[in-house]
């Protein structure tokens, strides 16, 4: 079979962002016992609340904040990995909202994921050739000269050469870096445009995962991938990111060039987040973020700005009033969006 006949062309190409998200929401409902949910309201957990963002072609995006704050499942939603509540999702102008379960299917050939833990994610009884090949069956990729191009040119773009020593290899006799490879070859051989990754460096060590990060890179620049990057790791979200949003109880606070954040965070959650990254001279005492208190629930959220309970700078406004997304000055001169009530918009010049 022809590669015209089983590939699913691109959606039309245009000057809009690659991918761009307006009011998404992700609720689950809690649960309960029987006995509970006949006298207690419904409880909401709002895992996504309100999300709006948009990624250029070609540009690595990273989501920061602590675990919990919503930025798996933020990851999932946009691919409709799990249905969105309520907002937009729109791949190339495609509302992917609007798609039937089979033309999401179709879709999904352009929208990959990479999973964080490979051995959850990869099957040990296949082999890499089984593993490279079941997306494409999936799609209807079934020329057997197609397939093999597909494996061997992932398997090369991932750096995992000669090609063909890794074909008859099962999982359990590849190192982890080499399995978090053989989870990106899984998704390029579907040729997508937009990839997200979980969290692709955190079970490798220091030395493999910065391999790792110079691959999302290469993948980038060679195929003109665009990435949703989630991760906790601040300073690889820096090297690696051209923006980076910084996310807490399900909203992104913060949003800006990768190098702003990291460098001058504007929002007193994204300064904490930065102060707690450790040192890397082991003679410097640990700081403290100064948000020691836990994360509230997401099933009762505080009122006013949901940062105010653990923020050094919150006032009465903050406990009342729920910021503004608005644009603030930045040292770098990019675009800077962050809601906080305590940092000054950006002026507009009077014309």
């Amino acid at each position: 079979m022809s590669s015209e006949s089983t590939t699913t062309p691109p959606p039309e190409t245009s000057e809009e962002p690659i991918l761009e998200v307006r009011n998404l929401e992700k609720h689950y409902v809690k649960s309960t016992g029987w006995l509970e949910s006949l006298f207690a309201d419904e409880e909401r957990v709002r895992a996504v609340d309100g999300v709006n963002l948009s990624i250029d072609e070609g540009e690595i995006f990273s989501i920061v904040g602590e675990s919990g704050c919503g930025k798996t499942t933020l990851g999932k939603t946009l691919l409709r990995v799990i249905e969105s509540t309520a907002g937009e999702i729109r791949f190339k102008g495609t509302d992917l909202a609007s798609l039937s379960d089979s033309e999401m299917q179709k879709m999904r050939q352009h929208l990959q994921i990479v999973y964080q833990d490979p051995f959850e994610a990869l099957n040990p009884k296949r082999t890499v050739r089984g593993l490279l090949r079941q997306p494409m069956e999936i799609h209807g990729i079934t020329d057997e000269t197609e397939q093999r191009d597909r494996i061997y040119r992932a398997l090369e773009d991932v750096n995992l050469l000669p090609a063909g020593d890794f074909l008859d290899r099962y999982p359990e006799e590849l190192s982890g870096g080499q399995l978090q490879r053989v989870l990106f070859a899984r998704a390029l051989v579907l040729d997508p445009e937009f990839i997200v990754a979980d969290e692709p460096s955190s079970m490798l060590d220091a030395s493999v995962r910065a391999r790792v990060l110079d691959l999302i890179d290469e993948l980038r620049d060679d195929r003109n991938i665009s990435f949703f990057i989630i991760t906790h790791d601040i300073g690889a979200a820096r090297y690696l990111s051209d923006r980076i949003g910084v996310m807490y109880l399900g909203r992104i606070v913060e949003m800006g060039a990768a190098a702003g954040i990291v460098d001058d965070p504007k929002h007193p959650y994204s300064k904490a987040l930065i102060d707690s990254i450790p040192s890397p001279d082991p003679r410097e005492p640990l700081e403290s973020s100064g948000i020691g208190s836990e994360v509230p629930e997401p099933v009762d959220l505080p009122s006013g700005c949901r940062f105010h309970p653990r923020c050094p700078v919150a006032t009465e406004h903050c406990r009342e009033a729920d910021p503004e997304w608005r644009e603030v000055p930045s040292a770098d001169d990019a675009v800077r969006m962050t809601e906080c009530h305590e940092v000054e918009p950006k002026q507009t010049p009077l014309e």
